[in-house]
């Protein structure tokens, strides 16, 4: 993907030069009208063109992000093409994936082989990537949140805040002491309720006192990735290979952390009897085998209270009374 990277960055930078006019490169792989061409237009968005020959049909595609349309492409005897873009710019790092992909599969398939046909190919892989950027992101959101949980926790002692961050080895909660435990739940500024894996998450039976800790997060271009956290955390007294044996065990191996994440705030709820969670109390014991319970928790309008400086989660795991 290299490659398709500093083509579409060479066409981009000639764009910005260019003005309202849009910077096409041409790729070396033949298709039966023509090579391939990658384009970036005036607002910067990034094209993959297909020459289609005359009186060839192309089939549109109109989806929320992704599009296929015909078009003439100017200052090339008008040149018609199968245009292939995305009107999101938010995913443009997944549409160079695409592209690169459906680039190799098109040169696979040699000259004579139908452009047209992989190009609609690019509709289902573009769906797989949606799926796995998701997942994707939910793992990588969820772990920037319980690092960042880590260093406030951590701040006059690292090497207690790695014990008691449990969530990686399978434990009930993500943190743990003998005086309480805490949940993590990090979610985008726009959300409305934190996912709940299992009944037993936000349960407080067995623990002293529970505490949910959401974290507010945006995904900005300054922000930090997975590993920058972890390089900040080792910064402040964290072992690097302690802390990157935890998270070896929640992303998938040899994956690539490039989401980057800011954190907008942190809030402490108390899971007391009151908190709106279900508890195994709640189902009749006859049933618990047989269930598998994942629920949404919406948490406008519970009290909590702000944990930016992470004075209440150490306190909340280290206080011995329980109110």
């Amino acid at each position: 993907m290299t490659e398709i990277s500093v083509e579409f960055a060479l066409a981009a930078a000639r764009a910005r030069t260019a003005g309202s006019s849009t910077a096409v490169r041409e790729l070396d792989v033949e298709t039966p009208a023509g090579p391939l061409l990658i384009g970036v237009d005036a607002t910067q968005r990034k094209h993959l063109y297909v020459p289609v020959a005359e009186g060839e049909a192309v089939e549109r595609h109109e989806g929320v992000a992704l599009r296929i349309d015909e078009r003439r492409l100017a200052g090339m005897s008008a040149l018609r093409v199968a245009d292939l873009y995305c009107v999101e710019p938010s995913l443009d790092p997944m549409f160079e994936r695409l592209v690169d992909s459906m680039v190799t599969l098109i040169s696979q398939s040699g000259p004579r082989g139908s452009a047209q046909a992989a190009l609609h190919d690019a509709v289902a892989l573009w769906r797989t990537l949606l799926s796995e950027r998701s997942a994707g992101r939910e793992s990588e959101q969820g772990l920037f949140g319980e690092l960042h949980v880590l260093g406030l926790l951590g701040r006059p002692d690292p090497l207690s805040a790695l014990a008691a961050w449990r969530g990686p080895d399978g434990a009930r909660h993500d943190f743990m002491s003998e005086h309480g435990a805490l949940e993590v739940k990090a979610a985008g500024l726009q959300a409305q309720e934190v996912p709940v894996s299992s009944i037993a998450q936000l349960d407080p039976a067995g623990s002293p006192r529970l505490g949910l800790v959401r974290v507010r997060l945006e995904e900005r271009p300054e922000g930090l990735t997975v590993d920058g956290q972890i390089d900040r955390l080792v910064s402040a007294g964290f072992p690097r290979a302690l802390l990157e044996a935890k998270t070896r065990s929640i992303l998938e191996p040899n994956s690539s952390h490039l989401r980057r994440f800011t954190v907008d705030s942190v809030a402490l709820y108390v899971v007391d009897d009151d908190f709106p969670s279900l508890r195994a109390d709640d189902i009749p014991p006859t049933k618990r085998p047989h269930l598998t319970i994942k629920y949404s928790l919406r948490l406008e309008g519970l009290a909590s209270t702000a944990a930016d400086d992470g004075a209440s989660l150490r306190e909340f795991l280290t206080r011995r009374d329980v109110d």
